[in-house]
């Protein structure tokens, strides 16, 4: 089931660097599990890095290299 979960998850997220990871020592609630720590550096790491992408996206778009299509 999570399985299916991930890769539900994985094909609806924009970014190009994504990846799907298993924490071997948790189970359901894994913010509470003995993974918690890793976790949580996973997160940060893919929203900080998220972040950066969507800076340089709007850089380009702010510089006119991007242009959008008209609606």
């Amino acid at each position: 089931m999570y399985e299916k979960s991930a890769g539900i998850i994985y094909e609806n997220l924009s970014l190009n660097d994504k990846k799907i990871k298993a924490f071997a020592n948790s189970a359901h609630l894994i913010t509470f599990g003995k993974d918690k720590e890793s976790l949580f550096e996973e997160v940060m790491s893919f929203i900080h890095k998220g972040a950066r992408e969507d800076l340089k996206f709007k850089k380009l778009d702010y510089e006119g290299i991007i242009k959008q299509p008209p609606l």
